[in-house]
Order: C-alpha cells, then structure tokens, then sequence
C-alpha cells in the first residue's frame, strides 16, 4: 500500500525536532544550537530537501 512503511521492531525510535525546539527543551540560545550544527558539533544533524535542520532529541549538547 502506497504511504506505509514497514520498520523492524528492533529499529530504535528516534526523535527528531528543529533546532528551535532542542534549543528550548535544553535551556539554551537558538543562535548557539544553530551554529554547532553548522560546525558540525551534532553527529544526528540532518538536512531535509526543504532546506531546514533537525536533529536527535536525545542528543546530549557537547557545547553547553
């Protein structure tokens, strides 16, 4: 069936959120979250094709 995907069910789940939201769930500055991921500080970051940024929400900030 076209739109469903099959996922092994010893697949973890990962959840993944805007720089915006990781910034406000872990108490710091978007500015700074935004610029680790441009120096490549998180090792989950992702581009999508439309351009914007998400990255792991369990990620630990190496930076704070």
């Amino acid at each position: 069936t076209a739109g469903v995907y099959l996922i092994a069910k010893e697949t973890p789940f990962v959840r993944y959120i805007s720089p915006n939201k990781y910034a406000k769930e872990n108490d710091l500055p978007f500015l700074k979250v935004k610029k680790a991921i441009d120096n490549g500080r998180f090792q989950s970051a992702i581009k999508c094709s439309n351009g914007r940024w998400y990255v792991n929400a369990d990620e630990k900030p190496a930076f704070k």
